[in-house]
């Protein structure tokens, strides 16, 4: 089974968000400078979510949630390896790179361009878009992915002060999850 991290931009699509930023303000990331934590997301096959839960406590990280096919946790950026070598009853280990409230197309790139994707991604690195849609005002699939592309080649682009993105290096998948309501916490 292929396993790695894949950072991962988690988008909620509503008016009933209850995390919901402020106009102005940046999007919530999944990094938190201060305390040097990060929020991992262990994807696990319908039903295995509680055996996920006990290898992710049983490695020793705290604040644990789960919600259908998946375990979110907190960690730190060295945690990664040991999450990916170990966890063997999940799928993917994700990296939440953010989070945010987007009810149209420009609030979607706006907002996936302020995310630190140069802090997770190099100037060579490959980043393929992957979008899923679940109840979303943001129906197309294929319109999410080319916006969120675009957003981050440019925030990429203007951070490693390239003009151009090679994309010959490692990859670096992006999956961008658009839901309406609130998202798993």
């Amino acid at each position: 089974m292929e396993r790695g991290l894949k950072p991962t931009l988690r988008i909620r699509h509503s008016s009933f968000v209850t995390r919901r930023s402020k106009s102005g303000e940046s999007p919530s990331t999944g990094y938190n400078t201060r305390m040097n934590t990060i929020t991992l997301i262990a994807t696990a096959r319908f039903g295995l979510e509680a055996v996920v839960k006990r290898e992710v406590q049983a490695l020793g990280f705290e604040d644990v949630r789960v919600s259908e096919g998946r375990v979110m946790f907190t960690a730190t950026p060295a945690d990664i390896p040991r999450a990916n070598l170990w966890l063997r009853c999940a799928g993917r280990v994700l990296l939440v790179i953010g989070e945010f409230t987007a009810i149209s197309f420009d609030e979607l790139y706006e907002q996936t361009r302020a995310l630190p994707w140069e802090d997770w991604i190099p100037p060579d690195g490959r980043f393929p878009v992957n979008a899923r849609t679940v109840h979303s005002t943001l129906q197309s699939e294929r319109s999410c992915q080319a916006i969120v592309k675009k957003a981050v080649a440019e925030r990429l682009a203007a951070a490693h002060g390239v003009d151009e993105l090679p994309e010959t290096g490692g990859e670096y998948g992006i999956l961008g999850i658009t839901s309406q309501g609130s998202a798993p916490r």
